[in-house]
């Protein structure tokens, strides 16, 4: 089982991927989190690190 710091590594990791994906397709975080449905904080705890991505968003 991997250690709580490489998941919170992984976590940042990440959100930094999805953070530079989010910015290369142009909307801000409030708008990617309008598009989503999601509260505007949402995308700044995904994006940090500090929270997952839910696995449903992630299916797609």
């Amino acid at each position: 089982m991997p250690s709580s710091s490489s998941v919170a590594e992984s976590r940042r990791a990440l959100g930094q991927c999805l953070r530079e994906i989010r910015k290369d397709a142009g909307p801000t975080a409030m708008a990617l989190a309008g598009l989503a449905g999601w509260h505007e904080s949402k995308c700044s705890r995904i994006e940090h690190g500090r929270t997952p991505p839910p696995d449903a968003d992630m299916r797609g």
